[in-house]
């Protein structure tokens, strides 16, 4: 991402005020409560109602957060701490947002590989899916599928804050299930999160 043309555009819409502007989005509808309560059901396995580590890591958009939202540091998770740590982003009403992204395999740039992110389950279907493809130097532009996009929204890459879980798949480079079928790779989008350098991806073809 060393031309201008792969650095996130601070692009922030929906906040308070801005809803009769050209481009307004607003932010998705997360009842975080419920979120938290859904993610406690899906992934409690022993009934205690929080998430141990390895219950948490069932799902790679908790894992990717568990350390900031672990509140107390227990290392477990509350559903307060999971409604928390979901109010954090929604409550910068932020709509959408530009996220670059790169991806390497072997330490060398993956060209054509698609990376979609895919909401987490328990968000309750208000987050929608953002996907990209990578170019010949392996970066690419998060973006919406067309129906999900505002009808107002710039004509530009958009996607929205939430949890999701990463599917990078290729085709014809043969991508270990970790990184899709079985992936182990999660993110939360933010207003800060990522930066203006967007997601850095290196890929092990072991």
């Amino acid at each position: 991402m060393k031309t201008s043309r792969h650095i996130a555009v601070a692009l922030f819409i929906g906040a308070a005020g801005c809803s009769q502007g050209p481009g307004a989005i607003q932010p998705p509808k997360v009842n975080a409560t419920a979120a938290a309560k859904a993610a406690i059901e899906q992934y409690d396995r022993d009934g205690d109602g929080k998430l141990a580590k390895d219950e948490w890591r069932a799902s790679p958009a908790l894992a990717a957060v568990a350390s900031q939202y672990d509140q107390n540091g227990d290392g477990e998770l509350t559903s307060e701490e999971i409604a928390a740590g979901i109010g954090i982003w929604q409550q910068t009403g932020i709509g959408a947002r530009t996220v670059p992204f790169e991806v390497k395999m072997n330490g060398q740039p993956l060209a054509g590989a698609t990376v979609r992110l895919e909401p987490a389950p328990f968000l309750g279907g208000a987050v929608k899916e953002a996907s990209g493809e990578t170019s010949a130097g392996g970066n690419g532009q998060f973006n919406m599928k067309p129906e999900d996009r505002p009808k107002n929204a710039p004509k530009m890459p958009l996607m929205q804050p939430g949890l999701y879980h990463v599917q990078i798949t290729h085709p014809s480079i043969k991508i270990p299930p970790k990184y899709n079928t079985d992936t182990a790779l999660g993110i939360e989008i933010s207003s800060s999160n990522p930066g203006p350098e967007g997601v850095k991806w290196s890929l092990s073809s072991k």
